[in-house]
This record gives structure tokens, C-alpha cells and sequence, in this order.
């Protein structure tokens, strides 16, 4: 079990992370909230009748990763593709008013820009619709991300792969991105998916879910036991310095290289959406080994601000004073 960080610690390293270069590369969405209440059933179906209060939009998925380093006085590159469909005029207008900068996300007019509509009544999500393309890029825009990306490489202090299996990341991308960034001591968090994993080596910190664990290793990892095994092997299997493995109301275990697995407690007091808080892990554990935290001090501070976020309602963020109380 780890040591909870010192204050002082934690003021340093928020101090360090203000002005650092985070290149972001993924799926870029915009999570939409309608929020309603509920009085009655249909009687047409056995649904709930949910009575419109208001709407709401956020950046999400790799746009929610930027969102969440720019909270915390980081400079992002965001790297991605949106269509040119009334999802993408929300995205423009949500990027703006995140001080955020489009200049290196790709318009392709036959795709979709990813967007989930999420139903909330009484703090309880009812149903969720998602409008998106899946298909791989074509080549022309697979050369357009990665000439991108690999642009602005060397101006990174750390690079996040978020990984939402829309499409985006590719093995071709990974194999132009990944051996650069480790060439360059540049560190590397991704936030994976299953049909990917075979293709993130080389990378710093891998941060899989339990189920996403469980698909990747073809393990149940049910029993506390199965799920350390389960986690050594997918560290050693990936070769990446550091395996975090999140595992809900449990907390995180950080597996490394010939270490005993440390097991990180759970931080959230109230747990009211976890909507978008492997995007604040992620962009938390990348932003602090930029800093020069150790990878278990970002393990810690990932661990806080996923603590907070998931005490939010909706797609949230976390700020610099937000983790200096709660480190108190």
C-alpha cells in the first residue's frame, strides 16, 4: 500500500505542472447531458418519461484529456479527427471555451464526430445514445494525424494515447508515435483498449480497467489473487515501465517490473458519475511524470483527482487547489 503524498510534495509538483507541453493524440468526442426528472411511466412502453430540464456539453474522450490538463495550467497540443456535422460546431465551440487550441484536429466530412447523449434524471443516468464512425482512418488522414503528431513530439514534455476504439489510434499510428517518444525520453500514458493492446509497446504507463484487463489477458481476475497475476502478466507481456490498473470502489494497483504490485485505496467520498474519469487519470498521471514525479507519486495524484471527479455529476475536471485541499 502507498504513502499518501506529503503537502509540500504536492505543491511542488502542481507548481511544475503549470506551462508544461502535453501532446494529446485520440479519439475526440462531446459528451452531451440532458437532464430531466421523472413523475411517470409511459404508457406507450415500460420507460420512464423523462421531463426536460436543461442541456449541457463537454469535451470528451481525448477532448476531455485536454480539458483536464488545461485545468491544471498545462499547454496541450490535441491531436485527433471531428466531421463536419453539428457535433463538430459543438466541439469548436467547447475547445474555445476550454482555452484550447484546434489547430492540429483534422476535419473529415465522412465521418462523425463522435457524441454521446446521456439521459440523466435524478442524478441517474437513464440511456445513453451514441453517434459515431468506428471505421479505421484512411491512409491520407492516417499520414495527416501521425505528421501531426510526430510535429509536435519534440516540444512535449509527456504524450497521452486515449484510446476509445473510434478509429483513430491504429497500429500504424502507434508504430510512428511510440518509438519516437521513447527515443526522445519523452513518457508515454496510455489509456487503452482491448483491440489495440498488442500495439503499445513502446510505452511508459498502460492504465486498462479491470474488464479491459480481463479481455486483454483472457482471465476471469475475480479473486484478489487472480487479479495480481493478472496484472503482472499484462505489465510483462506489454514491456511498459508501469501497468495502473483501476479498479472502481478498490482503488488502483500499480504494477512494475520485478516489484510487489502496491495497491492504491480509493479516494472519493461520494461516488455520483464516473463518466470521464479514465480520461482525468490518464491526463493526471502523464502531466506529473512531466513534472518529474516518480510513477508511483502519479499514481497517487491520478488516484486523488479521480477521487474528485467521479464526486461530480457528469463529465468533470479537476483544479490544482481542488488536489492541494485534498492532499491535506
Amino acid at each position: 500500500m502507498t504513502v499518501p503524498l506529503p503537502l509540500p510534495r504536492v505543491q511542488e509538483l502542481l507548481r511544475r505542472m503549470a506551462g508544461s507541453r502535453i501532446l494529446v493524440v485520440g479519439d475526440i468526442m462531446v459528451d452531451r447531458f440532458l437532464w430531466g426528472s421523472v413523475h411517470r411511466v409511459s404508457p406507450e412502453a415500460p420507460v420512464p418519461v423523462v421531463h426536460l430540464n436543461s442541456e449541457s456539453a463537454v469535451l470528451g474522450g481525448a477532448g476531455n484529456v485536454a480539458r483536464n490538463l488545461r485545468s491544471l495550467g498545462a499547454e496541450v497540443d490535441l491531436v485527433g479527427v471531428v466531421g463536419r456535422d453539428r457535433g463538430a460546431e459543438e466541439f469548436w465551440r467547447l475547445l474555445t471555451e476550454a482555452g484550447l487550441s484546434g489547430q492540429r484536429v483534422i476535419e473529415i466530412s465522412t465521418r462523425s464526430t463522435t457524441t454521446k447523449t446521456r439521459v440523466i434524471a435524478h442524478h441517474q443516468q437513464v440511456v445513453r445514445i451514441d453517434r459515431e464512425s468506428q471505421d479505421p482512418l484512411e491512409r491520407v488522414n492516417v499520414e495527416q494525424v501521425s505528421a501531426r503528431a510526430l510535429e509536435m513530439l519534440p516540444k512535449a514534455r509527456a504524450i497521452v494515447i486515449s484510446d476509445y476504439d473510434k478509429g483513430v489510434i491504429s497500429p500504424e499510428i502507434l508504430r510512428r508515435i511510440l518509438p519516437g517518444a521513447r527515443d526522445a525520453g519523452i513518457p508515454v500514458a496510455v489509456d487503452p483498449k482491448p483491440t489495440n493492446y498488442r500495439f503499445y509497446r513502446p510505452a511508459t504507463v498502460i492504465t486498462p480497467n479491470l474488464p479491459e484487463a480481463r479481455i486483454m489477458t483472457g482471465t476471469r481476475g475475480r479473486t484478489e489473487e487472480e487479479v495480481l497475476l493478472m496484472g503482472q502478466a499484462l505489465q510483462g507481456q506489454l514491456g511498459c515501465e508501469a501497468l495502473l490498473l483501476t479498479r472502481g470502489e478498490q482503488g488502483m494497483t500499480l504494477f512494475k517490473s520485478s516489484r510487489e504490485p502496491v495497491l492504491i485505496p480509493a479516494s472519493a467520498r461520494e461516488v455520483f458519475d464516473v463518466t470521464g474519469a479514465g480520461d482525468t487519470v490518464v491526463a493526471v498521471l502523464a502531466l506529473s511524470l512531466a513534472a518529474g514525479a516518480t510513477i508511483e507519486e502519479a499514481a497517487n495524484l491520478a488516484n486523488l483527482a479521480a477521487g474528485l471527479v467521479v464526486g461530480k455529476l457528469g463529465t468533470a475536471v479537476v483544479t490544482p487547489e481542488e488536489l492541494e485541499e485534498t492532499a491535506v
